[in-house]
């Protein structure tokens, strides 16, 4: 069986979940274990800041400090 994109695992145990990630627990076919924890972050800002170079992200905030003026 294939579960989270690994192969031969014959079962996923829930071992720990927080606020932040949750910790799995893989048994394979072949006996072995495997610990994983996977983050439970999803992106919220979907702005173009990360697009813009330093000074445009300068010039858009010295803009953004005189509309509020």
């Amino acid at each position: 069986m294939e579960i989270d994109g690994k192969t031969n695992v014959k079962e996923r145990i829930k071992l720990y979940e927080n606020k932040n990630f949750i910790t799995y627990l893989y048994i394979f076919e072949n006996g072995n274990r495997y610990k994983e924890s996977k983050t439970k972050w999803t992106q919220k800002d979907f702005g173009n800041n990360i697009l813009l170079t330093p000074e445009e992200q300068i010039e858009q905030h010295l803009d953004e400090l005189a509309y509020r003026r």
